[in-house]
């Protein structure tokens, strides 16, 4: 109890003292890298699941519209941007002939809604003052791209801003074998946004 005490209470000397910072700045620095890797995993999580959520939204309206046989709607949502469509989604398709009405209620779809941080359209020539964690969509090649933050902790080989970039794919049988997706000719198989780039989330 003696030898305890007496260590507790007695001055450090300088080289303890600098040993016990350089611990403390040690632990310090692994914390704040554990929570920049947990900031990233959220960013990538937060993401994938807004890709899905959008490509949930736009598989309802393609689908409710071919119900209907609305095959403009279907040209429109194709060559559109997809985020302006989430954004349209209108919870109640009314299917013409048979009096029926197929209404889906956003409170028990919560995911099919557009990203809070969309922050609107932009071209090439913006893409280096885009905000960080934004989404926007590049009216020059018709993606949809999303700034990424913790970019530290995110590989691509794409020059520029870090960044992600997806392409709204269709998958179709060209009919009539004109090389483009006709709505009401060609056979539609599934509508979705896909990633453009290869790039790495480091964890």
């Amino acid at each position: 109890m003696y030898l305890a005490s007496r260590w507790l209470f007695r001055n450090l000397s300088r080289l303890e003292l600098v040993a016990a910072w350089i611990v403390i700045l040690v632990l310090i620095g692994a914390f704040a890298r554990y929570m920049f890797v947990v900031f990233a995993r959220a960013e990538q999580t937060m993401v994938e699941r807004t890709v899905m959520n959008i490509n949930t939204t736009l598989k309802y309206q393609v689908g409710m519209a071919r119900m209907r046989g609305d095959y403009e709607h279907i040209g429109r949502i194709v060559l559109g941007n997809p985020v302006e469509h989430v954004r349209s989604f209108n919870p109640s398709y009314p299917l013409e002939g048979n009096g029926m009405e197929i209404e889906l209620s956003l409170a028990s779809l919560p995911a099919l809604s557009a990203p809070s941080n969309y922050a609107g359209e932009i071209d090439d020539m913006n893409l280096e003052s885009a905000r960080k964690g934004n989404w926007y969509y590049n009216k020059n090649d018709g993606t949809l791209v999303y700034i990424v933050r913790n970019n530290e902790y995110f590989v691509t080989d794409l020059e520029g801003p870090e960044r992600l970039r997806y392409r709204l794919d269709v998958d179709f049988e060209d009919t009539n074998n004109n090389g483009k997706f006709d709505p009401g000719v060609d056979a539609l198989h599934g509508i979705g946004l896909n990633s453009m780039d290869e790039y790495k989330w480091v964890n």
